[in-house]
């Protein structure tokens, strides 16, 4: 084995092992997390895909089909059951992400001819392996490890053509087409690959005939539309009702602007542009087709988010992927201002220093609350900061404070001590399903639906917020306020809830006696509830309540 390929493999063997630590040190699952567990469990139960079983007509309230589907087939193979696999094919994504970046960087600075390759790979690998963006998500629960993984790979390998540097049109289209299962967000990587397919056709470098064999993957993303709309009756997942109000900029804009300041995008972006200035090329476009298609696709997911959703709940969840091409970018723009080895590491360790501090102060403020509680949470950073910073520090706190309040950006340690003390105010499994045994449709009310209905799988579940309910994604936010909630803005219409005589209320404040009802309540009667609500909703879903005409 040459001893630059040992040299690769001990370095990205290092990166891994560090990459397992900080897994550890993170180590979370979101509360909504458990909502797709819940969903795999129905389908244990051999309801199928399912929030709540017959008579209860089919929700579709996950947006992570392929995830969904991977952990099952660890539940049904290997016993494995969701909460645990969950960790486990999250860490596996995030070494892949890690192989994907270690190749693309060691091409990268084999075709640059540098000397001591070896270093500057260990500092691309050191600043992704330092990242607490790259390392929060790491787990969670949720998809986004897998999405971030499949992601890298669809644009190293597929867009920019890996070591090879041609565009592989097979590559890219498999790629989107995966992403777009495992989240409907790929459907947009689907569309910038066929362009690169058709850009391929024009100039005569790849025959339509063979481009239409190669686009055969995307047969399964057509499927599994089809699919959806034949079983749950819809187009879209539950979920794009349940949360998109309209355009919300100003929320989206600010969860921008808090991810720059975090991360000293400021400092980045310079040294970036005069990275391009002096090489006369957009990094790693290089005058590509290709490469433009690439960069405007991650840019429009961004947008997307920023403009139409107005960012995310989670902390940073939808910028994750971003994390490695920001190592990357880092190190490639160095190399290239920088004249001499000392100046190019001096550089590196400032830039680290200038993009990394705020996130890892903000950590170490974020661990002194080890408690739940209903307010707000204040990690203030303000005074961790040299004096001289204060007023940058003032800013983010207050910046981080308003899109706390409009259900935005959340942050790992919130997430991580809420589903603990959800965890622990709640009746374990084996209880909870000795307090249903007998009860005919028993019903349970909740506002956070994940961690409740993993343990209440037996009963039926009413989301409050919609995700996982067709009649309340649909009815219109009560206020203009209400409606700049993000994921959160929707309630049930008037009897909605009551109409199911629930036996039990579950909220993080307080979690109801079980009371058995006197009467039954009848599948007839659970059909006639859904029936009746459903043909009495606006087609106007988004216009609120207190804005409407009377």
């Amino acid at each position: 084995m040459p001893a630059h390929s040992k040299r690769f493999w001990w370095i990205l063997l290092g990166a891994g092992f560090v990459t397992v630590l900080g897994w550890e040190t993170f180590l979370f699952t979101t509360d909504d997390a458990y909502i797709a567990f819940r969903y795999i469990e129905q389908r244990q139960l051999g309801h199928g895909y399912v929030w709540n079983g017959p008579p209860f007509l089919p929700v579709e309230g996950y947006s992570c089909f392929g995830w969904i589907v991977l952990l099952d087939g660890l539940y049904s193979l290997l016993g494995i059951a969701p909460p645990e696999g969950a960790h486990v094919l999250s860490l596996l994504a995030s070494l892949g992400s890690l192989l994907i970046v270690a190749r693309w960087a060691q091409t990268g600075l084999e075709r640059r001819g540098e000397e001591g390759t070896g270093v500057y790979l260990v500092c691309v690998m050191g600043l992704l392996v330092t990242s607490r963006l790259f390392l929060t998500w790491t787990s969670s629960g949720l998809e986004t490890a897998l999405f971030n993984v499949v992601l890298l790979l669809w644009l190293y390998k597929g867009m920019l053509g890996g070591a090879s540097r041609t565009p592989h049109f097979a590559v890219a289209i498999a790629c989107a087409s995966a992403l777009s299962l495992v989240r409907p967000d790929g459907y947009l990587f689907v569309l910038a690959s066929f362009a690169l397919g058709g850009l391929h056709v024009f100039q005569g470098r790849l025959v339509l005939k063979r481009a239409l064999l190669q686009s055969w993957p995307v047969l399964a993303v057509v499927a599994h539309v089809l699919w959806r709309k034949s079983f749950y009756g819809e187009w879209l997942p539950n979920t794009y009702y349940a949360k998109v109000v309209g355009p919300l900029p100003d929320i989206g804009l600010r969860y921008l602007l808090s991810f720059g300041i975090e991360h000293g995008l400021v400092f980045l972006f310079a040294i970036l542009a005069i990275a391009c200035w002096r090489t006369r090329a957009w990094w790693p476009v290089q005058g590509r087709e290709s490469g433009w298609l690439a960069g405007g696709a991650l840019v429009g997911h961004t947008l997307y988010y920023a403009v139409v959703a107005g960012g995310d709940h989670f902390e940073y969840r939808i910028l994750s992927h971003w994390a490695p091409l920001m190592a990357l970018g880092s190190v490639w723009a160095v190399l290239v201002t920088g004249q001499t080895r000392i100046i190019r590491l001096g550089g590196l360790a400032l830039l680290a220093l200038l993009t990394q501090s705020i996130p890892w102060i903000h950590y170490g403020v974020s661990q002194e609350h080890t408690s739940w509680s209903r307010s707000m949470p204040d990690y203030a950073i303000e005074a961790e900061l040299p004096e001289f910073l204060s007023p940058v520090g003032k800013s983010f706190d207050e910046l981080q404070q308003w899109l706390f309040r409009h259900g935005v950006g959340m942050r790992h340690q919130q997430h991580k001590i809420f589903s603990e003390y959800q965890l622990g105010q709640l009746p374990s499994r084996q209880v909870a399903a000795e307090l249903l045994d007998g009860e005919e449709n028993p019903v349970v009310v909740v506002t956070s639906a994940g961690i409740a209905g993993w343990q209440f799988v037996g009963a039926h579940v009413v989301d409050v917020f919609g995700l996982n309910d067709y009649v309340v994604a649909r009815t219109p936010p009560r206020t203009r306020e209400s409606a700049r909630v993000v994921a959160h803005s929707r309630q049930p219409p008037p009897g909605y809830v009551n109409a199911f005589r629930p036996n039990m209320i579950i909220t993080p404040a307080r979690v109801s006696p079980f009371s058995r009802r006197e009467s039954p309540l009848t599948d007839e009667e659970i059909m006639g509830i859904e029936q009746r609500f459903r043909e009495d909703l606006p087609e106007d879903r988004n216009t609120p309540q207190s804005e409407r005409t009377p």
